[in-house]
């Protein structure tokens, strides 16, 4: 197979190594495609491992004299070391050694060569990119701490299991995957952990809210309420930012914002008392008019609200009306195009259609999340970057 004018320029310093990686790369993937391939599959039979190298990389800059020696005489010793066998899949790596030392050998001690046995990778974010980046980093032997503020790992994929009663499942945010694998990763990615895809039709749930313990959509009609008065509560939160000066504005929480605004629209339009106690299962049938103003309420005050904090990386709480404006914005650009009916084929999906995973969404990130150290409740207010390496 010929390289692509992207491979020749990215890979022109070492195509003969990256041609042999790409070619045990696809002879894995011919194997089983739904395996996830670690560094070790994408080695030729023979190849030394990362940590065999550097252990005996560390033991030959222990003794070298610098003043005589150079990266090139050092790479030889390595390679005589392993009878020639091929190294280049570790070339980056030795020649970053190298350099290190080389620079700083009047200052470090022996010890001090110890590290770069065990590269060590620090990930803010247990989203579905960085559990994504730490699960494969530690297949390549690299030691990796994610560290995530809140109690859960998924970021803006959240699935509740309250929303639509006991036994229910819906995503709060993202939810649709592409099916066709070479559209999306997440679909590659859910078969190689064994998530089952729920197909879902757009044309008939144009709304992309779902029970995802039966596949059942929430009613369109309900959705279309619970955003009608999503768009009357903001409409009303702007009309306070508008008369507050920044100060004050700076003081009320968003959170406070949208349920006095919310509240105030509901004592004007009250929903009779026979109303109020609305069955979950009214969010996903169409033929409860009488139910359908506090089935878009309850709605409203979860997912509605819930997609709000994730658009906004943030809780409601903990932002301030200022950062209304902002979400308006977000708010803006996740509507259909004008004169969309909402059931187009959605660019992206390669025509291949959507499914949901059944669970809800996070179930990808807690599959990813096996195995990783991930430490929750570790919020990061800085990064120090320096030249030198980090204790």
């Amino acid at each position: 197979m010929e390289l692509t004018l992207e491979e020749q320029a990215w890979f022109k310093k070492d195509t003969a190594a990256y041609v042999q990686a790409r070619e045990h790369v696809l002879r894995a993937w011919a194997l089983n495609c739904c395996t996830r391939l670690k560094l070790s599959a994408c080695q030729g039979e023979g190849v030394p491992s990362r940590a065999d190298v550097l252990v005996k990389l560390r033991a030959i800059l222990q003794v070298a004299d610098f003043e005589v020696a150079s990266a090139k005489s050092i790479y030889k010793q390595l390679d005589d070391a392993f009878d020639g066998a091929d190294l280049s899949s570790h070339k980056a790596a030795v020649r970053q050694h190298i350099k290190h030392v080389s620079e700083n050998q009047h200052h470090l001690t022996l010890a001090d060569l110890a590290p770069l046995e065990d590269p060590r990778v620090i990930i803010v974010g247990a989203g579905l990119a960085g559990l994504a980046a730490a699960a494969a980093l530690q297949g390549c032997g690299v030691s990796v701490t994610v560290l995530e503020a809140t109690d859960r790992v998924g970021g803006r994929c959240h699935s509740d299991e309250t929303l639509l009663g006991p036994g229910s499942v819906t995503d709060l945010g993202p939810g649709l995957v592409p099916l066709l694998p070479l559209c999306n990763p997440a679909a590659t990615l859910c078969r190689q952990l064994g998530l089952p895809l729920l197909p879902q039709d757009l044309s008939k749930a144009a709304t992309g809210v779902f029970d995802l313990s039966s596949g059942q959509p929430v009613s369109p009609d309900v959705v279309a309420e619970c955003n009608r008065l999503k768009a009357l509560v903001l409409a009303a939160a702007a009309e306070q930012l508008s008369t507050l000066m920044s100060d004050s504005a700076a003081a009320v929480s968003l959170e406070t914002a949208l349920t006095e605004a919310l509240e105030l629209f509901l004592s004007e339009n009250p929903i009779p008392a026979t109303d109020m106690d609305v069955d979950s299962a009214a969010l996903t049938h169409k033929d409860t008019p009488t139910t359908a103003r506090q089935a878009a309420v309850k709605l409203l005050r979860s997912w509605g609200f819930k997609q709000c904090e994730l658009q906004l990386g943030s809780t409601l709480e903990g932002v301030s009306l200022l950062s209304l404006p902002r979400l308006l914005q977000l708010q803006l650009q996740l509507l259909p195009a004008a004169g969309g009916s909402g059931n187009e084929e959605v660019e992206g999906s390669g025509g291949g259609g959507f499914g949901s995973v059944s669970g809800g969404v996070q179930q990808l990130a807690v599959a990813l999340a096996r195995g990783l150290d991930v430490r929750f409740g570790s919020s990061v207010s800085s990064i120090v970057y320096s030249s030198g390496a980090c204790g």
